[in-house]
């Protein structure tokens, strides 16, 4: 971690926060809800979970209101996850694949 720190402050001269920082292998974090495992892109377990939480939530029967406004949210939501995840090849897989 040393040797990062100093290469971001010196030589790029970037403020480095020690607490939010850390220096691992990539398969041990994540970022913005992905991992990376064996080169390829996938969702961490908790942003799936929240996902799938989330997708629970906008179409429970217990919700009143019209299906028409329950659709509405639910393709806001998915179309939200398909741009945010456009730029990478899973994009349609995910959602064909590990939907419920």
């Amino acid at each position: 971690m040393a040797s990062v720190t100093h290469f971001l402050v010196s030589k790029l001269k970037l403020t480095v926060n020690e607490k939010k920082s850390k220096v691992v292998p990539v398969s041990e974090c994540s970022y913005l809800g992905f991992i990376f495992v064996r080169g390829k892109i996938r969702w961490s377990d908790k942003a799936f979970l929240e996902f799938k939480r989330r997708v629970r939530l906008l179409t429970g029967r217990s919700w009143g209101v019209s299906m028409e406004y329950r659709y509405r949210k639910l393709a806001e939501y998915v179309g939200g996850w398909r741009r945010k995840t456009s730029g990478y090849s899973i994009g349609a897989s995910i959602f064909s694949a590990a939907m419920f």
